[in-house]
């Protein structure tokens, strides 16, 4: 993805482009389980039980055949261009990193954990909130179908303001607005109760947990982008690393979390979202404050980021000079 970016046809594409297709995916498996669930149920906001079994494995065919067809036509139509060496290289006379040397950097295990506690956040909330509403509030199929959904197209909207945010006020300040989101929809949930609040309230808790998963994510992807920067042969390293830490703080999680399901506690997925969330979103937040600066925490106007722009350009001079030159020397054969 890093060596994606460097290039001229996707350099306008940034990060929360590519997160907000992965919000419509999540969409789309949700509109799937919606249509599954709640058009085929014959009564109305009826809860879901261990007769509907059967209904989920119909939604993992579906999903898994979906992705089957998008992975084929990916492979069969994408062309990979060939990369050349240093052909992407913004800056003059730079060193790759080997694996050895990103391992023993120790920005890369303190982006990790900025990375793990922002998708704690953001995959318990997406996966806890259906319980929440389905065990704690006892509400309905539609309430089901409609609040998560609510949720992801908060996350969508914001994940397309993310890129005006991060540019006006810089990577740091923008993941501590959605901490603040994310830590203002846990205390919520925490206090909410009664029939305005889950009449009315929890869609706005619902907006709350999507807009602060949104910029916390976007903003972690772009803050691995910047680890990397123009590294681009550590790329596949580093986000494969932050994936790995990510799938195995989750996994253990949700299982921790399985096993001391209390079952006579009406309130436990409550408290799961208000604690378990609301702390890796406080996490989140300690990272941040000793993670050190490495251009991540300035504007694209200020002085490294002119600094950067200055070597590209004479990168760029550089090239259009050897260009002229070749150009000339065929023009002198030819005559």
């Amino acid at each position: 993805m890093a060596s994606l970016v460097l290039t001229d046809s996707f350099e306008k594409l940034p990060d929360q482009i590519m997160y907000s297709f992965t919000v419509c995916s999540n969409v789309l498996v949700y509109l799937v389980t919606w249509g599954v669930l709640h058009v085929t149920s014959d009564v109305q906001d009826a809860q879901i039980g261990p007769k509907d079994a059967y209904k989920f494995k119909h939604i993992v065919w579906i999903g898994l055949s979906l992705g089957a067809v998008t992975s084929v036509v990916f492979h069969l139509f994408v062309k990979e261009a060939p990369l050349d060496d240093g052909a992407h290289s913004p800056v003059v006379g730079q060193d790759k990193r080997t694996t050895s040397r990103v391992l023993r950097d120790h920005r890369l295990y303190q982006v990790a954990a900025l990375y793990m506690a922002t998708r704690l956040f953001s995959n318990l909330a997406q996966v806890y909130i259906p319980l929440y509403l389905h065990e704690s509030l006892g509400l309905g199929a539609e309430s089901l179908a409609i609040v998560p959904l609510v949720m992801f197209l908060a996350s969508f909207g914001m994940s397309l303001l993310t890129k005006i945010l991060n540019r006006n006020a810089g990577r740091k300040f923008s993941y501590v607005i959605g901490c603040v989101f994310g830590i203002s929809a846990s205390v919520w949930v925490y206090l909410g109760s009664g029939i305005r609040y889950t009449g009315y309230e929890i869609y706005v808790v619902a907006i709350l947990f999507g807009a602060g998963s949104s910029v916390m994510l976007v903003t972690s992807l772009g803050i691995t982008s910047d680890l990397i920067g123009s590294n681009t042969e550590s790329g596949a390293f580093v986000y494969g690393a932050m994936s790995f830490v990510d799938k195995l703080a989750n996994g253990l999680a949700v299982v921790v979390i399985q096993s001391l399901k209390c079952q006579t506690c009406p309130n436990y997925f409550r408290d799961i979202l208000a604690f378990v969330c609301g702390g890796s979103a406080v996490f989140g937040l300690i990272c941040l404050i000793f993670l050190p600066p490495f251009n991540i925490f300035v504007k694209e106007g200020d002085s490294c980021y002119k600094e950067i722009n200055e070597e590209q350009d004479v990168v760029q001079q550089v090239s259009n000079t050897n260009a002229s030159v070749q150009s000339n020397t065929h023009q002198a054969i030819m005559s």
